[in-house]
């Protein structure tokens, strides 16, 4: 399985970056071509797949744990940002206003329990 990162631009850099990330991975074969495919827009950012070879399908997961790695590190060194999804939660409160509702939440925690 090969990994798949979601960054914000898929760029001739960040090409570079994934591809020279990946080729200093131990047990990656420096022979064969690293693939890095733009497979398509997501919510908050393009998805690309990066394949490359490895000598022994035996050794994938440890490899695929390597190369996850290196991409972290190399795209966090680079300044690339790989977006995560974010979610917005709206509360709803009824028959009180957000100040009231800051009042009252101070007010109880300042209130010691006598039990």
């Amino acid at each position: 399985m090969a990994p798949s990162v979601r960054i914000f631009m898929v760029s001739l850099r960040t090409r570079k970056v994934i591809k020279d990330a990946v080729c200093g991975v131990k047990r990656v074969l420096s022979d064969k071509p690293v693939d890095i495919v733009f497979l398509k827009f997501g919510d908050s950012a393009r998805l690309v797949h990066v394949r490359r070879w490895i000598n022994n399908h035996i050794n994938e997961n440890p490899i695929l744990e390597k190369v996850n790695a290196a991409l972290e590190i190399a795209l966090d060194e680079a300044g690339i940002d790989m977006p995560f999804d974010t979610y917005n939660l709206n509360v709803k409160i009824q028959d009180e206003k957000p100040d009231q509702v800051m009042q009252n939440n101070d007010q109880d925690s300042h209130q010691v329990d006598s039990n």
